[in-house]
């Protein structure tokens, strides 16, 4: 394994050497990550494994609390479980009512100094996108009543199979991005924390899409805001970059350089609090899972394939825990389990 975290470590400080933005790393296509599992687990809450009709969206705060919301398997309603304890339907605009969607939830959490603030946004079946604020109580479950939704400002509308993507940012604030309703374009809009305002929904400029864009940011040790979105028609990734309160995203390029592939669903990107981060896609030629790293100063590598070549049918999500980052996958059969993708603990940037 150390051996493999040189082969690393190497192959990405060259590739920083040489100033480049994208290139490939000298590495076969199918190699491992750094320390990535080779099975894969259930996700599961007190009455068994995660079963769901979409990606699901997870979040954890400074406490260790871990949120699950999910698609139920058999219908459009939607569940949040917390600490893998019982799971409940999310409560819907009106009183009695319960959140109906067609598409993947989002988790974050913003640390609003009490620790336990989690969001839940989700698009509903008319295509507006919707917030559920869930303060856990003290002892880190859910508060006896859950908080109704709330919808976002009627500016950001989508299509109802298209769930929104969002990532916290300091002071209890956070971006959303969503792709529009009326066209291919990724759009994003920040909520500020301080006055509990919005700002006026702005696209990425150069991008194209028809699925949700993935964010992530990491401000401690990045400073920005990464986007990553599936091309139209090339179904090609591509990535910008935000540096954090400069409202201005970089050209986009093209991941995977001279060795491009393709996918047919929106991929999933995550930031480890140490300077890397991965953005993960399915293959559109066999449905298996593949990934890319990139890191805070720029570099990019090459396509790393999931080790066990396992398929997945909906956007593989990757969360990052400090320096290790885990995939989630929904299966064919709606279960939802769980792997280590990589732990970046004990790789440097030279």
């Amino acid at each position: 394994m150390l051996a493999q975290f040189k082969r690393f470590r190497m192959a990405i400080v060259a590739l920083i050497a040489a100033g480049a933005v994208v290139f490939g790393i000298a590495v076969p296509a199918n190699a491992a990550l750094p320390d990535e599992d080779l099975g894969w687990l259930p996700v599961q809450y007190d009455a068994g494994q995660i079963y769901s009709q979409s990606t699901e969206g997870e979040a954890r705060d400074s406490h260790g609390n871990v949120v699950h919301a999910w698609r139920s398997h058999t219908d459009n309603s939607l569940w949040i479980s917390v600490n893998r304890s019982n799971a409940r339907q999310v409560p819907a605009l009106v009183d009695g009512t319960f959140a109906q969607t067609r598409a993947a939830p989002s988790v974050i959490w913003t640390d609003n100094g009490s620790g336990g603030n989690f969001r839940i946004f989700h698009t509903g079946v008319d295509g507006n996108i919707y917030q559920t604020r869930v303060q856990l109580r003290s002892d880190g479950y859910l508060p006896t009543v859950i908080p109704r939704a709330a919808q976002v400002p009627s500016t950001v509308v989508t299509s109802p199979y298209t769930g929104p993507s969002a990532t916290a940012l300091p002071n209890n604030s956070f971006m959303l991005a969503w792709v529009g309703a009326s066209g291919p374009f990724a759009w994003t809009t920040y909520f500020n924390g301080g006055n509990n305002r919005w700002s006026a929904p702005s696209d990425i400029p150069g991008a194209r899409t028809v699925d949700t864009p993935a964010i992530a940011a990491q401000i401690s040790s990045w400073n920005q805001i990464v986007a990553v979105w599936r091309d139209i028609p090339s179904g090609q990734l591509y990535l910008s970059r935000q540096t954090y309160g400069s409202g201005y995203w970089t050209t986009p390029y093209a991941l995977g350089g001279n060795v491009p592939r393709a996918t047919d669903y929106s991929p999933s990107i995550a930031l480890t609090d140490n300077g890397w981060g991965l953005v993960t896609m399915v293959n559109s030629y066999d449905d298996t899972i593949t990934s890319i790293a990139i890191t805070r100063e720029g570099a990019v590598s090459s396509w790393y394939d999931e080790v066990t070549r396992s398929p997945a049918c909906h956007t593989v999500l990757v969360v990052a825990v400090h320096a290790l980052l885990y995939y989630v996958r929904t299966q064919a059969n709606g279960a939802v389990d769980y792997k280590r993708a990589a732990d970046f603990s004990s790789v440097n940037h030279g």
